[in-house]
């Protein structure tokens, strides 16, 4: 039986509208997420609101009773990199087909879309325009697209570098735990669980040397800060990096299988 398949749709520009509709009418979708920009305006809000109306005009009347229309940052890729990661992997773990239209999004929304979609499974595809035209405004000349034709999938060939086991593990720990984590060794390879650190970990003794070991690695990748506070006492921290993707792991979630093909580490 065919997955059924979820569309996720960027407002960023009207013009865009052709390539938006060849879409939806090419991968009819039972589901569409409509995403526009937090830092819209009033002005853009309204055309916003207009494209809405006029894209659920393209679909059966039940799935345009059941889009859903989510606001995250078009700039800032720290607050749209994780909700497109959790949108997805939302749909992808009731077995559904992703299919994301690239356009109308801004340059660091279209990078986060595309590693999104690299570690849920998801699919990026561009529209290719019937032709390129050209607009003039004062001494400069812009090229805009008309029509649509026909459709590339966007593979990425190279995903995000995420930590292997047992340092996702560490990190997802330490993100549950609000970035920060200060005590002995002894007790936070207790936590985290030795079968977590590695199948061979049988004793506490072993667990805290490959802890210690897998907090030098992490430090040395840039996803953490370490910092002796006494002879026993460490403090481990989360850098920007290593909360970001710790976030991420958390939403892929460590206990269940990831439909495109596992993000751990062996």
């Amino acid at each position: 039986m065919k997955a059924e398949t979820v569309q996720i749709i960027f407002l960023g520009s009207s013009l865009q509208m052709p390539r938006l509709k060849y879409l939806l009418r090419r991968y009819i979708p039972h589901k569409v997420y409509f995403i526009s920009a937090k830092e819209d305006d009033d002005r853009k809000r309204k055309t916003v609101e207009q494209m809405v109306k006029t894209l659920k005009k393209e679909m059966l009347g039940w799935v345009a009773q059941t889009t859903s229309h989510v606001k995250m940052s078009f700039f800032d890729f720290h607050d749209s990199f994780p909700k497109l990661v959790e949108l997805m992997m939302t749909e992808r773990r009731q077995g559904k087909e992703v299919i994301i239209n690239i356009h109308g999004c801004s340059i660091p929304l279209s990078i986060a879309t595309l590693l999104a979609a690299n570690l849920t499974g998801s699919k990026v595809f561009w529209v290719e325009p019937t032709r390129w035209g050209a607009d003039k405004h004062g001494a400069y000349e812009f090229f805009s697209p008309t029509g649509a034709v026909g459709t590339r999938q966007i593979d990425l060939p190279i995903g995000l570098d995420l930590p292997p086991r047992p340092g996702s593990d560490v990190l997802v720990y330490m993100r549950k735990r609000g970035g920060v984590v200060r005590g002995r060794l002894a007790a936070m390879a207790q936590e985290i669980g030795l079968k977590a650190l590695g199948t061979n970990i049988k004793k506490n003794s072993s667990g805290i040397v490959k802890l210690s070991k897998t907090f030098t690695r992490l430090r040395d990748s840039g996803f953490v800060k370490t910092r002796k506070v006494s002879n026993r006492l460490f403090e481990v921290s989360l850098t920007e990096r290593g909360d970001m993707i710790g976030e991420v792991l958390v939403l892929l979630d460590p206990q269940q299988d990831n439909p495109s093909g596992g993000h751990r580490g062996p």
